[in-house]
């Protein structure tokens, strides 16, 4: 009797245990996170004391271009080193020296191509974009896989670190040496090596390397995982730029310009999203082999999607506040599709959720057609509603972009991983942010946006008591 008691206390303890190292890891990736943000932020005004406005586009164009090309100079290869090396059964030396020999691999092929690309075109800062590339490449690489060796806060330090060494970078080449906007690069490319050394030199495992520990099949199989998350990265790029072609095309400059100061609001949101998906990630993998896994893996997917949600609800009339007192009036329409991209923005996450299971049992092709085909959906409704309701066509296009990536990811992954969704509960969260975000289109004072950003806070805490009770009893461990 005395046994069975014993078990049932453990089988209790088991999920509690894992929802607190759950949570110290992503309090670990938000330190990292935010802390890098809010340095790069602070750099923001003084590039635009020292850097005309047509140098700046020349940046971002050449910046965008190199965000393209690092996911298919390698094809998205950094992201299964992290899968592989992950696995506490595997050959941390022999995983790490076939993967290392495949990037090498992959990096001469896109060096080729590249440079013969610029024989043909001659574009500008060739070199410079070519470094950022690889280097780029090199650095994902390691931060990987210093996630997969557990080094988490080795991890979320190293993002400080390149943040402060762009940052000192920036100051030095852009206000006192006045490179310009190639000061930038420069500043980037510096962050990228010294970050990279850092994650590297206390780490054995990422500076071994043994030819007879290079396993083919191994590396087929880690290029057919990557191959599959590549489109799914494209995709999303795509998509935006697509979007906003469409917005221009039938609305102009200025309604473009309108509806990328809205996207602004829920890719805050995203932060969260960005901060616990790797904790996530980390412990998804561990427990995946595990038989009592979909009960946890529920619970789970039902408390982050209730936070998300319910943080909507403060949230709308919080970012009317902001619109009304920070910004020009010729940007206060802005709110009008402020809630559903936010809604679109937490299906966006919640699928991100349902997508580390492809990663758990490394069958990524799902990943890549559930976004494929969101993206689909979103450019269509785009296409057929932005014409007839404008801005609030093209947030519906994403909204239910959004939602198709969701549920035919929880179709697909049902095989893997059988997660019981709350629907009732979320669709009621759900009405309450359109409740909201009626009622703060309705409050013209700051007053009454003030008070209902009150009320609707109650509501968040209420909503999420158990989530916020957890975090008060790690908090004072």
């Amino acid at each position: 009797m005395s046994s069975d008691v014993k078990n049932g206390a453990t089988a209790e303890q088991e999920p509690r245990s894992h929802a607190k190292n759950l949570l110290k890891n992503t309090g670990i990736f938000a330190i990292g996170t935010f802390g890098s943000k809010i340095l790069t932020l602070l750099i923001i005004p003084l590039c635009t004391h020292y850097i005309a406005t047509g140098d700046m586009g020349v940046y971002d164009m050449v910046y965008t271009v190199v965000a393209l090309l690092q996911p298919i100079a390698v094809l998205a290869i950094p992201e299964s080193l992290f899968r592989w090396i992950i696995d506490d059964n595997t050959d941390k030396k022999s995983i790490y020296s076939t993967w290392l020999g495949l990037f090498v691999g992959l990096t001469v092929s896109f060096s080729a191509v590249y440079w013969l690309c610029w024989v043909v075109f001659r574009f500008s800062n060739a070199p410079l974009m070519y470094a950022l590339v690889v280097l780029g490449c090199l650095y994902q690489s390691f931060q990987y896989g210093t996630r997969g060796l557990h080094n988490n806060k080795l991890f979320a330090i190293s993002g400080v670190v390149y943040s402060l060494v762009y940052c000192l970078g920036c100051y030095l080449l852009v206000a006192k040496l006045q490179v310009g906007y190639q000061g930038l690069l420069y500043a980037m490319l510096a962050a990228t090596c010294v970050a990279s050394l850092f994650l590297v030199i206390p780490q054995r495992e990422l500076r071994s390397f043994a030819v007879s520990g290079v396993d083919l099949s191994v590396a087929w199989e880690m290029l057919r995982y990557s191959l599959f998350l590549l489109p799914n990265q494209l995709s999303w790029w795509a998509m935006t730029m697509l979007g906003r072609l469409i917005i221009v095309g039938f609305m102009g400059y200025s309604a473009n310009g309108v509806f990328s100061v809205a996207m602004k609001f829920p890719s805050a949101l995203s932060m969260v999203s960005n901060v616990f998906t790797p904790a996530w990630q980390e412990q998804a993998v561990m427990l995946f082999s595990r038989k009592n896994k979909d009960a946890y893996f529920s619970k789970v997917f039902n408390q982050y999607a209730l936070l998300l949600v319910t943080l909507l609800i403060p949230g709308v009339p919080l970012t009317k506040l902001f619109v009304q007192i920070a910004m020009d009036s010729a940007y206060h329409s802005c709110f009008d599709v402020v809630a559903l991209l936010y809604l679109g923005a937490v299906l966006n996450a919640l699928s991100a959720f349902a997508g580390v299971l492809y990663m758990c049992a490394r069958d990524t092709k799902g990943a890549a057609t559930t976004t494929l085909a969101g993206a689909l959906v979103n450019i269509v409704l785009s296409l057929v509603l932005v014409p007839t309701i404008g801005l609030m066509g093209a947030a519906l296009g994403n909204l239910i972009g959004n939602a198709t990536i969701l549920v035919i990811r929880l179709r697909q992954t049902d095989k893997y991983c059988s997660l019981r969704v709350d629907w009732w509960k979320l669709i009621a969260c759900a009405v309450a942010v359109i409740i909201s975000s009626l009622a703060a289109s309705a409050a013209f004072s700051l007053i009454s946006i003030s008070l209902l950003s009150l009320v609707c806070l109650a509501f968040f805490c209420i909503a999420n008591r158990k989530s916020l009770s957890l975090l008060k009893g790690f908090l004072n461990r």
